[in-house]
């Protein structure tokens, strides 16, 4: 596939880390074990746990950590738990059955991410985050953007906007 063009379901994965190969052999069983099954794939999810945006609130909430390192080339489609768990609650009651990507809609960059939630938070002045390609911060792929394509040809409602999402979730912790 063509880089930089969002994964629908019909792509055939090529993972290249061993984290992504292992998520991909655990469909496969899934696949060759079960008659029935649904499988859906996300990205960046946030809201439960500790995650990215905990990663950069905590951050800027520590007055000994003045600054974040950040890939500017990582993209992807920061998704909310809450959208997430909606999105797959419609699945099961429509008794769907088969690959299903749910992410929010639009991308952006790890870096933009971080941006945006700093902003969302009031905190834009409390981190700096330094900006670094992905090749210099480990091993996880640059472009994992997905397409709810599944959810469009069914006639499913979309999960909102990234930034409308997170935007709600950040003044539910305030």
């Amino acid at each position: 596939k063509a880089s930089h063009h969002p994964y629908n379901e019909f792509d055939a994965p090529a993972p290249e880390s061993l984290y992504g190969k292992s998520k991909l052999a655990g469909e496969e069983f899934v696949r060759t074990l079960c008659h029935r099954y649904l499988i859906v794939r996300s990205a960046w999810v946030y809201g439960i746990g500790r995650d990215f945006v905990s990663t950069v609130l905590n951050a800027a909430a520590d007055p000994t950590c003045p600054w974040l390192a950040v890939p500017t080339d990582r993209f992807a489609s920061p998704t909310s738990a809450d959208d997430l768990t909606a999105a797959v609650e419609q699945l099961i009651d429509h008794d769907t059955l088969g690959i299903y990507h749910i992410v929010c809609q639009g991308r952006c960059s790890r870096y933009d991410f971080a941006q945006a939630i700093l902003k969302a938070a009031h905190m834009e002045d409390k981190l700096e985050l330094h900006p670094i390609r992905a090749a210099d911060a480990g091993s996880t792929p640059s472009y994992t953007v997905l397409d709810n394509l599944m959810l469009r040809l069914d006639n499913l409602p979309q999960p909102r906007p990234w930034k409308e999402a997170l935007n709600e979730y950040i003044n539910s912790l305030q």
